[in-house]
């Protein structure tokens, strides 16, 4: 959304433009400075550590016909299968969902759910689940 009010016209004749998101909370903070109501030092502490984000806009309807979906379908089956898994992890186990995840993600089978040509992320979650299973015991949990 532009942040100017009373737009007549698009400000550019661009059909993507991408760089840094504008971030309110800066700006408000360096308005609060500009009136006194922060001292440069509290200024300079409340930004120092502010993550920098990037944004991708598509200004007009011929950019979005750019856009093509791509390995959608192998992304949504491989985290629901993580989910799935974390979850009967945390409950056979009790695991915390941080250690659930991080045993299940350092796993050779997690490597092999992530490489889209072994398809095993065509495969039903509880079978995933039986051959992590298999692989933990093997570790010795």
């Amino acid at each position: 959304m532009n942040r100017v009010e009373d737009i007549k016209q698009p400000a550019h004749n661009s059909d993507i433009v991408e760089g840094p998101i504008a971030d309110d909370w800066v700006t408000s903070q360096i308005k609060n400075y500009q009136k006194g109501k922060i001292t440069l030092q509290q200024l300079l502490k409340k930004i120092e550590r502010r993550e920098l984000t990037h944004q991708i806009c598509f200004c007009t309807p011929e950019s979005l016909f750019t856009l093509e979906q791509i390995g959608y379908d192998d992304i949504y089956n491989t985290e629901e299968i993580t989910n799935a898994v974390v979850e009967s992890l945390m409950l056979d186990y009790k695991m915390n969902e941080t250690t659930a995840m991080d045993k299940f993600y350092l796993t050779e089978l997690y490597a092999r759910l992530a490489d889209k040509d072994t398809e095993l992320h065509t495969k039903p979650c509880t079978e995933i689940y039986e051959m992590l299973k298999i692989e933990l015991k093997n570790d010795k949990v």
